[in-house]
């Protein structure tokens, strides 16, 4: 399944879900404020969020990484060739990518 939610601080930006509709363990995509309304969302559909993946570091895409991440226990990941450009470095409370091989 793939949820949407339209969250917003300063600009709407949307964040999304990914999970398995059986095991219902999954991914949140970009969460860039409301930490609230995005775990009221995930409680409400019973799922298990495994980590946050960042597409970038833009403010309205981060934005509720933080307090996510503390509630939730999980870690945050980021390409690399993502970090670079407006956002020079990852900020504080959000874990840097560990390079993994595929394993298929």
């Amino acid at each position: 399944m793939i949820l949407q939610a339209t969250v917003t601080k300063y600009i709407p930006t949307n964040a999304y879900i990914y999970a398995d509709n059986e095991t219902k363990h999954g991914f949140l995509i970009d969460p860039g404020a409301q930490a609230g309304k995005l775990l009221e969302l995930i409680r409400e559909k019973g799922l298990t969020i495994e980590a946050i993946l960042l597409t970038h570091g833009h403010f309205d895409h981060i934005g509720a990484v933080s307090e996510l991440q503390e509630t939730l226990k999980i870690p945050v990941y980021m390409g690399w060739a993502r970090r670079g450009g407006s956002m020079p470095r990852i900020p504080s409370g959000i874990s840097r990518p560990r390079p993994t091989s595929p394993s298929y």
